[in-house]
């Protein structure tokens, strides 16, 4: 209880000092739950899907704007049987300008998906 008091007082006699230590302690806490509630929900919570172990990504590794995969390439990889629940892909939608290529907007990016793929996920519709 002695030792409460004697911090009581040094607390109270250097009232800048403890308002810098409590606002850092504060700061420092807060930052650190932040980061570890995003490490978390990121990286150590499994996904929300029926099977995560079976998730794929494909993805092109040509350089430049052949890099996308296509309606058809992705209508080829639906027809082969190669996925067998849901798949959803992104296609890059390139603004129609005149000028050169530098002075174009960069491309947005169009999410599509089968329509099994909340069913796969198990997603309700409400």
């Amino acid at each position: 209880m002695h030792d409460l008091r004697d911090a009581g007082r040094a607390l109270r006699a250097s009232p800048l000092l403890s308002v810098a230590a409590v606002l850092s302690l504060a700061l420092g806490i807060g930052a650190s739950t932040a980061i570890f509630s995003i490490f978390n929900s990121l990286l150590l919570k499994p996904l929300p899907v029926r099977n995560p172990e079976t998730l794929v990504a494909l993805a092109s590794d040509r350089a430049g704007e052949d890099a996308a995969l296509t309606y058809p390439i992705w209508s080829a990889i639906r027809d082969s049987g190669a996925l067998n629940d849901a798949f959803v892909w992104s296609m890059p939608l390139h603004a129609a300008g005149v000028g050169s290529k530098k002075s174009l907007p960069d491309p947005l990016s169009t999410p599509s998906s089968s329509p099994n793929v909340s069913d796969a996920l198990c997603v309700r519709s409400t």
